[in-house]
């Protein structure tokens, strides 16, 4: 199971959804951790530092961010964007899959835009 950190304004009807389905879930968020108001490559850098997993609705800035830090050759965890256009239903559904049944290791340098 991935170990994940909501960025600031994750929706938390969807964390909710997802401590449902995995009673275990490894959860942390920007606001708990202090990181609610940097700069989204600090928020990246200490993902990769922290081995958690970002999950992030910033479909704009986040992959831009990812794809510079790359160009630097920097090693990152895995970053999920999900569109808000979703159902929440469909976002709960999609995140169960890659949060449970993955491992850390497949996704690192990796950002994907979900739906899978």
């Amino acid at each position: 199971m991935l170990s994940v950190i909501l960025d600031h304004d994750f929706d938390h009807d969807v964390l909710r959804g997802l401590k449902i389905l995995l009673p275990g879930l490894d959860f942390t968020t920007a606001q708990l951790e202090g990181l609610d108001r940097v700069h989204d490559l600090k928020l990246l850098l200490w993902c990769a530092r922290a081995g958690r997993h970002l999950l992030t609705h910033d479909e704009n800035s986040m992959p831009r961010y990812f794809g510079q830090l790359l160009g630097r050759g920097e090693t990152l965890t895995g970053v999920f964007v999900v569109p808000r256009r979703m159902s929440m239903r469909q976002m709960i559904d999609e995140l169960n899959l890659v949060i449970g049944a993955t491992e850390s290791s497949e996704w690192t340098n990796i950002l994907k835009i979900l739906p899978l």
